[in-house]
């Protein structure tokens, strides 16, 4: 009998993990799935990932199937590693842009979106480290997205109720009217101003425990904002991404705007009294923060006796999954990717359409962006074997044509090889040279005979030398 009969179990990745291992084949591709600790910070998970995927395909590409968080992971090794995830990946509800829709986590705890069920307070929400790289670093990401409508008149206004898988939300694309709230949501101090999560008076944490996780805070904060920074930094002209596949709903109503007003004093004094710890375990703390350093409690600031309500249901909701806006869930313009509809809620978009999911269209995605990147191997090795065909030519035509002479040479040696005695005497007396060298010869030797007539000598002496130097010639003719 189960602990928690009300509870309901439901497999948010179960059925695509079991379908993409492949597991009731004897056939099972090679593939792993990269399980995380989805509350620690992005920066050592994204080490962990890399270490991974090279112990797992040391020396392979890898193509990436990632859903939510997981998509910042992938997004961040592939920018420092593209060649290792040449193949692509197929990215689905991935929050590439800021937004205030984890501030309710932070302020009510966490809540699931199927069965509402809580599962964290904020005394251990504000103990994590991942989401506080979702909340906007500039005031254009954040105007419009947190109002306060103190002393606004017909404003529909539901006090501290997380809004997260509420059924029912209907889509009110115009901004509820009131006053922007300027927020720097990497400071610490704007958050102890804001009196949200543990910084609610009503939860009466002592001072000491406040300097702890705003310590804490601190460290994260400034970890998170490096971190979003480093892999969202602008491109350069010669980097090349892998091919990328984005899934994003449009379909579900998704509030990405926070209302504030002061608390009354009677819902203060009421809320107050329903909300009051005991004193130990208000200061029991997450192991998290055993080891955070202490300041002096002389530099904690008190807080004024003001406290406020928020409101996360009322106000704007636009297209998107639950969790994350449609516009925010695509990367960078300087990012080409292919962009792809779905019309499920975040917490079910990798479940089958028989759930409510839509992996039958991101699986369909994965199949043709690795046949695509197979096409491109095939194309690259023909590439290539031509390049080599064409090198390999171009090596004969310049080899010939340096031996072209000598070549040429062989050839007639060989030719007069194979003609008989007497036909090879014949044409080697008819080459040009040899008559050249005849007549060169017989002027020189008439020269000599000249000076030789000049000296007394007898012509018959002459005679013999000249017979004796011809039939030289002749003896040294045939012999070549």
């Amino acid at each position: 009998k189960s602990a928690l009969p009300s509870l309901e179990l439901f497999p948010f990745y179960g059925h695509a993990i079991q379908h993409i291992l492949n597991e009731d084949t004897s056939e099972r591709p090679n593939t792993a799935c990269f399980t995380y600790d989805w509350r620690r910070s992005l920066e050592d998970l994204l080490l962990e990932f890399e270490e991974f995927c090279e112990a797992k395909f040391p020396g392979k590409p890898v193509q990436v199937v990632a859903h939510s968080m997981g998509g910042l992971l992938a997004f961040g090794a592939m920018r420092r590693n593209p060649e290792k995830f040449a193949p692509g990946g197929v990215f689905v509800g991935v929050p590439f842009g800021t937004g205030i829709q984890y501030f309710q986590d932070l302020h009510r705890g966490y809540f699931t979106e199927l069965n509402r069920c809580r599962q964290f307070m904020p005394r251990d929400t504000f103990t994590m480290s991942s989401h506080w790289s979702f909340f906007p670093q500039t005031k254009e990401e954040g105007a419009g997205l947190f109002v306060d409508v103190t002393g606004q008149e017909n404003v529909t206004f539901v006090a501290d109720k997380s809004a997260i898988g509420k059924p029912g939300n209907e889509f009110k694309l115009d901004p509820i009217m009131g006053t922007d709230i300027d927020v720097n949501f990497y400071d610490v101090d704007e958050w102890e101003r804001l009196e949200v999560g543990v910084f609610d008076p009503t939860l009466k944490l002592d001072e000491k425990t406040k300097l702890m996780y705003k310590q804490h805070m601190k460290i994260q904060l400034e970890k998170a904002k490096k971190w979003r920074n480093t892999v969202h930094k602008a491109k350069d002209p010669d980097e090349e991404l892998p091919p990328l596949v984005v899934c994003a709903s449009d379909k579900v109503p998704t509030i990405n705007q926070i209302l504030r007003r002061k608390r009354s004093k009677s819902k203060e004094t009421s809320k107050a009294k329903k909300r009051v710890y005991d004193n130990k375990k208000a200061v029991v703390l997450p192991d998290m923060l055993s080891n955070v350093p202490t300041l002096p409690l002389a530099q904690v600031q008190t807080i004024s006796n003001c406290t406020w309500e928020y409101d996360y249901i009322s106000g704007r909701s636009v297209q998107g999954d639950g969790r994350i806006d449609f516009d925010k869930a695509f990367p960078p313009d300087y990012v080409d990717c292919k962009k792809v509809r779905l019309d499920s809620m975040h917490a079910k978009q990798m479940c089958w359409k028989e759930s409510g999911g839509s992996f039958d269209r991101i699986w369909k995605e994965t199949v043709k962006q690795i046949a695509r990147y197979e096409m491109t191997l095939r194309a690259e090795q023909i590439r290539r074997h031509e390049e080599v065909i064409k090198s390999v030519e171009s090596n004969l035509e310049s080899s010939s044509r340096r031996r072209r002479w000598p070549n040429r040479i062989l050839l007639a040696r060989a030719r007069r090889q194979k003609e008989p005695a007497g036909e090879q005497k014949r044409s080697s007396s008819k080459f040009p040279f040899s008559r050249r060298l005849v007549r060169r010869l017989g002027r020189k030797r008439k020269a000599e005979r000249d000076i030789e007539v000049q000296q007394g000598e007898t012509v018959s002496a002459r005679t013999s030398d000249s017979r004796r130097f011809g039939r030289q010639w002749r003896r040294g003719r045939r012999h070549q």
